[in-house]
């Protein structure tokens, strides 16, 4: 019976409690790499930042002297912005844009999660490697993934089946704009799937200057803020 006892409470150690950011968090994130990295009029980019607990607890506070990513180059991440070919990989964040081949685009979150590189490794999970006492982590897309490819995984560049790699974090996914050609082309609710899928792996925000809002609510994909969500 000791013995027994003895391997449960070993078992309940190892147990890692993932909880939800809160919108505070999420905000305080994203509006402190906006203004640090000046990506205030930069096109479609997608991001992954990483933090530590203290860091992460920090988030949370009143704090307005945020001591987070110091590490991290703002001029490189400025030409990453610039030049479709560069990947922005820091110690602890990691940026693309989108890239244009002939005939398509490769979008950048999926740049970010894409392992076909030389050394077969994700930019993303490059970042995880190296820091693997992050807490929680933030993956920005400026505008919401589209619904053909990123959102849809079914198509062979999705970004669905690729989130994975962040399932012992405390996670948010957060997007500002819709993706304009999604609403020409496809429509809100094909949006709004697209955006239930993602949420399946990490939980769905949407951004502005004013404040950031969780598209739904933490049981499985029941509706919250989907009028603010879309419009």
């Amino acid at each position: 019976m000791g013995r027994a006892i003895l391997t449960l409470l070993c078992l309940w150690s190892f147990i890692v409690t993932v909880t939800p950011l809160t919108d505070t968090q999420v905000f305080r994130a994203t509006e402190y790499i906006y203004s640090k990295f000046k990506l205030a009029g930069a096109k479609q980019h997608a991001y992954v930042a990483l933090f530590s607990q203290v860091e992460c607890d920090s988030l949370s506070s009143n704090n307005n002297n945020l001591q987070i990513l110091k590490n991290e180059d703002a001029k490189q991440i400025t030409e990453a912005l610039k030049r479709d070919e560069n990947i922005y990989q820091g110690s602890q964040l990691v940026l693309a844009t989108f890239k244009r081949e002939t005939g398509y685009d490769i979008h950048s979150e999926y740049r970010l999660l894409d392992a076909t590189s030389s050394n077969g490794i994700s930019p993303i999970q490059q970042l995880v490697n190296t820091n693997q006492n992050a807490a929680c982590a933030i993956f920005y897309t400026l505008n919401s993934p589209c619904v053909g490819k990123c959102a849809n995984p079914d198509n062979a560049r999705n970004i669905i089946n690729k989130l994975s790699v962040f399932n012992k974090f405390n996670k948010a996914f957060v997007y500002s704009k819709l993706y304009v050609k999604d609403v020409r082309d496809k429509g809100k609710d094909d949006i709004w799937d697209g955006l239930t899928q993602v949420n399946g792996k990490m939980d769905v925000y949407r951004c502005s200057n004013s404040g950031c809002l969780k598209c739904f609510e933490k049981e499985q994909n029941k509706l919250k803020n989907k009028d603010n969500c879309l419009k």
